[in-house]
């Protein structure tokens, strides 16, 4: 798709396939988030109709990439406002492949800083999926027979929510320990 047509996209659509050339190409910064270090690197991507910045997510292209033509798939366009107007934006998520069009080897290296011909890391982490498998095992446990069985122990004596809490997690880590 041709960056022109790209940005006359809503912000939020995903899937976009994105060839250009590399004009510019930023130093990659490294952030510590609630999953681990992980490295962004912001690049300008051109073909002849435009240009458009684009977020790599969890790779890190060699400063030789600049000029070089690439194909971005399965990417995202975001946006966010600068000085009252509006700014698209491509993101490349961490699964993406960037396949350089001119048959260039070892031009893009992972997070884990080991050489390929394509930077490709794992998908991050959907948080609705997590929320709702920290919801499935929290039923999970809240159901348990030995869980039902401390709970109302607890409650006769006259226990606070914190202290059931507590005494329930332990004695399933004790029981579990002793399988």
């Amino acid at each position: 798709m041709k960056i022109k047509d790209i940005l006359e996209l809503d912000a939020g659509i995903e899937g976009i396939t994105a060839e250009g050339q590399i004009t510019k190409l930023f130093d990659p910064k490294e952030y510590d988030g609630p999953y681990g270090t992980f490295t962004t690197q912001f690049l300008v991507l051109e073909d002849d109709t435009g240009s458009i910045g684009a977020k790599v997510i969890g790779a890190t292209l060699e400063p030789g990439c600049k000029g070089k033509v690439v194909k971005l798939e399965k990417i995202k366009l975001i946006s966010y406002e600068k000085d009252g107007e509006e700014v698209k934006q491509l993101e490349v998520p961490k699964k993406v492949t960037i396949q350089f069009l001119d048959g260039s080897a070892s031009t893009a290296t992972s997070t884990t800083k080991s050489t390929v011909k394509s930077a490709s890391v794992k998908q991050p982490i959907d948080h609705k999926v997590l929320f709702l498998e920290a919801i499935k095992e929290a039923t999970e446990l809240l159901t348990h027979p030995d869980a039902i069985e401390a709970l109302k122990q607890c409650t006769e004596q006259g226990w606070r929510s914190d202290d059931v809490r507590s005494v329930v997690i332990s004695r399933l880590i004790e029981k579990s320990r002793n399988r």
